[in-house]
């Protein structure tokens, strides 16, 4: 599986982090994951 843009998943604003994970645990053998930095930060939820 190869995920582009990864950065994509930061900039939404609703549930960033549950499409990251949802499209990260998608892959069955292998997975690729470019992004333009080298850290990708989510903000926190709201709990």
């Amino acid at each position: 599986m190869l995920i582009p843009d990864a950065i994509h998943y930061a900039r939404q604003k609703s549930a960033a982090a549950k499409s990251f994970y949802v499209a990260i645990s998608r892959a069955r053998h292998s997975l690729t994951i470019s992004s333009k930095t080298p850290i990708l930060e989510f903000p926190l939820p709201n709990l």
